[in-house]
């Protein structure tokens, strides 16, 4: 979190979430595919939501990049979203995609 930066509420989080999974469901919906990909939906009280993929090898090339984008809008640019994996987590931040 940034200093001084406000905790996000439930209600903040509920919004952030409801989002998330409308990005997602109408991203696979235009490539004609079932999402690959389920959001964990648990909030701990930071800026972070965990995506699993159930099926890697559906899974598009650019989808970090293009969730990188995605939270690149101004209401959502603090987010960031983390998809646990065995070989090593990423997280996506706006513009930017870390692999461990």
């Amino acid at each position: 979190m940034v200093p001084n930066e406000v905790p996000p509420t439930g209600k903040d989080y509920r919004e952030f979430l409801t989002a998330l999974e409308g990005f997602v469901a109408g991203y696979f919906s235009a490539l004609g595919i079932a999402a690959p990909v389920y959001c964990q939906g648990d909030f701990f009280g930071e800026r972070t939501e965990a995506i699993h993929i159930t099926e890697p090898n559906q899974l598009p090339d650019r989808f970090f990049e293009d969730l990188s984008h995605w939270l690149a809008i101004p209401r959502w640019d603090r987010w960031r979203i983390v998809l646990p994996a065995e070989g090593g987590d990423s997280v996506i931040y706006a513009f930017k995609v870390v692999r461990s």
